[in-house]
C-alpha cells in the first residue's frame, strides 16, 4: 500500500465543497426573472461569500501545488 500526502485529501475535500457550492447557483439561474432584486441580491451575497472563502484558501496556500513533492511518494 502506498501513502498519500494530505494534501490530496485537502483538495479533494475542498473540490467537493465548491462544486456543491457552484451546483446551487442553478435554480437560482433558471429562475432568476422570478426572483426578483431579492433573489438577486441574495445571490450577490452568496458569490461574495464563495468568493472570500476562495481567495482565503488561496491566501492559506491550500490549494497550492507548489509544495508537494511528488517523488516521495514512489519511496
Amino acid at each position: 500500500r502506498s501513502t498519500f500526502q494530505i494534501h490530496f485529501y485537502i483538495v479533494g475535500l475542498l473540490f467537493l465543497i465548491f462544486d456543491l457550492e457552484i451546483l446551487l447557483l442553478l435554480p437560482i439561474g433558471m429562475t432568476l426573472y422570478q426572483v426578483g432584486n431579492f433573489g438577486f441580491s441574495i445571490a450577490m451575497i452568496f458569490l461574495f461569500v464563495l468568493t472570500i472563502g476562495f481567495v482565503l484558501e488561496i491566501g492559506l496556500g491550500a490549494i497550492s501545488l507548489d509544495k508537494l513533492n511528488f517523488n516521495s511518494a514512489k519511496k
